[in-house]
């Protein structure tokens, strides 16, 4: 059966993994051999429980910056990496490492944008996963904007302006 690689690169929490790992069981009932390769192995294992796993690149946090979330994956991009050649290329070089020794015949990105620019080229199927973002029930309590965490940040009615050093959805998008 297949190789399967899936990736996971930007986001907090593991809000990414639980249905990363529905799909690696899926794939495992069916024969293939599924590898993980995560932005988080902190508190993961015992959800990768009996699958191969290893750390993402990720690059180092920058300073703090003068804008206190960002309200643009422009903005995402570049505090993960994407302002900085050579961060992004040694970001880039560490996937293509970890293609090599996984030999994948096929990858699936869930918000893995150097993963996925590092498959350019490469002669591997690859689809990418989930889009957007996901309301996480501690956001949900601790009251985190809901123009910061959902799907409507990209509904196409809808559309985001920093406020005051924070994001927020137009009138216009659905809630």
């Amino acid at each position: 059966m297949a190789r399967i690689l899936l990736a996971w690169e930007l986001g907090a929490n593991l809000g990414h993994l639980g249905p990363l790992v529905m799909l690696a069981r899926a794939l495992r009932s069916h024969g293939h051999e599924v590898t993980f390769v995560l932005r988080d192995l902190s508190g993961a294992e015992r959800a990768l429980a009996g699958f191969a796993y290893a750390q993402a690149p990720v690059s180092r946090p920058r300073a703090r910056s003068a804008v206190p979330m960002p309200c643009s994956y422009a903005e995402i991009m570049e505090r993960s990496g994407f302002a900085n050649r050579e961060s992004l290329l040694a970001m880039v070089r560490a996937w293509r490492q970890i293609f090599k020794w996984t030999a994948p015949d096929v990858m699936v990105f869930d918000h893995a944008p150097t993963a996925l620019l590092a498959a350019r080229g490469l002669r591997v199927s690859h689809t990418g996963g989930r889009g957007g973002y996901a309301r996480s029930t501690q956001a949900a309590r601790e009251g985190t904007p809901r123009s910061l965490t959902t799907k409507s940040m990209y509904h196409p009615g809808g559309a985001i302006a920093p406020r005051g050093g924070a994001c927020a959805i137009s009138p216009s998008a659905p809630a």
